[in-house]
């Protein structure tokens, strides 16, 4: 759901403008409830879907907290906004997602 409502922000399906339309969903569903699955998944010993969902979910907390304003953090990329598309590229790739 998550990706799904950050994919319509990113094309403009329906005139979605603003990057906070999923910002709940990053940090909540998208990241404490894949991060708590995650937590679940090692109690039962399963340890590839712990890691799966463990960086999954601290993924989309670490993109929540990108788009959060009282961080600062897009703000502070507003003279150069390639800089964080390049930075959210390399997070995804050495985060591994």
């Amino acid at each position: 759901m998550t990706s799904f409502v950050y994919s319509m922000y990113l094309t403009g399906a329906g005139g979605i403008i603003n990057s906070n339309v999923g910002l709940g969903l990053a940090l909540f569903y998208g990241g404490a409830i894949q991060l708590l699955a995650g937590l679940f998944e090692l109690k039962r010993g399963d340890v590839f879907h712990a890691t799966v969902f463990s960086s999954y979910g601290g993924y989309w907390i670490c993109f929540g907290f990108v788009h959060l304003d009282a961080t600062g953090i897009i703000a502070s990329y507003k003279d150069d906004p390639e800089m964080l598309k390049n930075a959210l590229v390399v997070g995804g790739i050495l985060g591994g997602n």
